[in-house]
């Protein structure tokens, strides 16, 4: 790849990467980011944050009942049709240099999505949720009780 190409990473639960990915295909034919934001009473970004791979937004289940509304579709066909057995996915996306593309079409390319391992969700969910560790005690949690009784 070429030095000046924008290569990204992005951790994400893979259920909300399907989500995401099957609203806006669903949504491209209907309504811009914008007018479906507007349509379910969110700001004009809305959709448009979540969409984007920099960004962390997802969709909540009332977020998704109302654009089920929107797009006149039940809310089931906005979910996986089976269970998703990866829970977090590493997603590696290329940003392609700015077009004069109409506002909300992808600007970036897939280059690669990989799950992660069991380990690998135990230290993302140490290193960057803070969640508690197998004692049950979150780890900035044990590093205030350990100063505390010094």
């Amino acid at each position: 790849m070429a030095t000046n190409e924008k290569v990204k990473k992005k951790i994400i639960a893979a259920i909300d990467w399907f989500v995401i990915e099957n609203v806006r295909e669903l949504r491209k034919s209907k309504f811009s980011q914008s007018e479906l934001s507007r349509e379910i009473g969110f700001s004009d970004g809305f959709i448009g944050r979540v969409e984007n791979p920099n960004q962390s937004a997802v969709y909540s289940l009332r977020h998704l009942n109302l654009i089920a509304k929107a797009l006149n579709v039940n809310t089931v066909d906005l979910l996986p049709k089976n269970r998703v057995d990866e829970d977090l996915i590493e997603v590696t996306f290329k940003w392609n240099p700015p077009t004069k593309n109409k506002t909300g079409e992808i600007n970036y390319e897939i280059v690669e999505i990989v799950a992660l391992s069991p380990e690998q969700v135990i230290e993302y969910h140490k290193k960057v949720l803070n969640r508690p560790t197998k004692s049950g005690i979150s780890p900035k949690l044990k590093k205030r009780k350990s100063g505390k009784q010094q």
